[in-house]
């Protein structure tokens, strides 16, 4: 029962395992857990349980006998592929870069006990990194800026972001070390004791750092090294991935022509801002209706034909048709279309050549 009760007092004991092993033992029945236990020294390690009933000569149960095993290499891998693949799926959600990276933020703070936690990235001329986004459950972020808010960039090779930038390697920083960097006064009074700096990776160039900070004293980066590692490459291209993805959200957003991408089905799927504009009407008017009714009645044989061409075919195709704004007018696009067949959709870009036809035709 000593054991079982310092399980209970651990902060990362998993309740479900617990409950399992109480639901057996009470039910007098064989289990296997998996669960956090501690050294003498307070060192956590992970170890498998398989426990069974033992009976005596008469078929009563007395006693209870464990096989223990360690597992901690094999769970802390398991781990930390659940945070890498929980991280992808951060940065798979419909959102921007900076607020993906506050959500990562915060999954590495509860996933490592950390105190806090930084994104920087490099700037798009490359002489600067800056910090981007930072996390911490206790509010200890809100007391280390206050005596350092003036720094939110670092050159190549200056802090723990800039030291990790220029060696490519992960950067580790403890109170006693005597190792300083520019806001190492700004840590110790708000009570950090250690920091790691992690170079952020996309095809060996460095792109940006993670940093970790913890009020506790914590080794140097050796134990530490494997997730550190997996996190500089994956974050890496996560990251990437999510700027172009940002960029092309730009272009989408911002482009003076249209940008669509429409169904085989005859309705538009997704559309940009410029085509309400053109039209008069809301996005959601436009999604909701067929194709066919915002065009001219003389063309929507034509549009019918092309949808159903495009559909088909994997060449770029190119048209020019009439369509119905909202308030009536009669506004000519110049289309070209591409087919995604494994997707069932056509992507599609039309200028507004209304006014071109019109000089023409005077």
């Amino acid at each position: 029962m000593a054991k079982l009760q310092g399980f209970c007092k651990a902060r990362k004991t998993d309740r479900k395992e617990l409950d399992k092993l109480a639901e057996c033992l009470n039910n007098l029945e064989s289990c296997e857990i998996t669960i956090i236990n501690y050294k003498k020294n307070r060192e956590e390690f992970w170890v498998n349980m398989a426990i069974s009933p033992v009976a005596d000569d008469n078929g009563h149960i007395n006693h209870f006998i464990s096989v223990e095993r360690d597992v901690t290499q094999r769970k802390n891998e398991e781990l930390e592929k659940l945070l890498l693949v929980e991280i992808s799926r951060l940065f798979n959600e419909p959102i921007a870069l900076n607020p993906a990276l506050q959500k990562m933020l915060e999954k590495l703070v509860v996933f490592g006990q950390f105190s806090m936690a930084e994104a920087w990235l490099i700037s798009t001329d490359g002489k600067k990194m800056n910090l981007v986004a930072s996390f911490s459950e206790t509010g200890i972020t809100e007391d280390f800026y206050r005596h350092s808010h003036q720094i939110n960039s670092f050159s190549k090779g200056e802090g723990l972001p800039g030291s990790a930038w220029k060696t490519k390697k992960i950067q580790y920083w403890n109170a006693d070390t005597g190792f300083e960097f520019p806001r190492a006064k700004a840590a110790e009074r708000a009570g950090l004791k250690t920091a790691y700096g992690i170079p952020v990776v996309y095809n060996e160039e460095v792109i940006g750092a993670i940093v970790l900070g913890q009020v506790t004293y914590q080794p140097v980066p050796d134990k530490l090294s494997g997730l550190f590692e997996s996190l500089s490459i994956h974050t890496g291209a996560e990251i990437k991935r999510k700027q172009l993805e940002d960029d092309l959200n730009q272009i989408f957003r911002f482009a003076p022509d249209i940008i669509c991408s429409v169904g085989v089905d005859g309705y538009f799927k997704k559309i940009n801002p410029a085509m309400c504009q053109m039209l008069g009407y809301s996005e959601e008017e436009i999604l909701s209706t067929p194709i066919v009714d915002f065009v001219h009645a003389d063309d929507r044989l034509q549009i019918g034909t092309a949808l159903n061409d495009v559909g088909k075919s994997e060449a770029t195709y190119y048209i020019e048709n009439r369509y119905y704004t909202k308030s009536g007018r009669i506004k000519r696009f110049a289309w070209t279309a591409s087919p995604s067949p494994e997707q069932g959709l056509i992507f599609a870009v039309a200028r507004d050549i209304t006014e071109k036809r019109n000089w023409k035709n005077s």
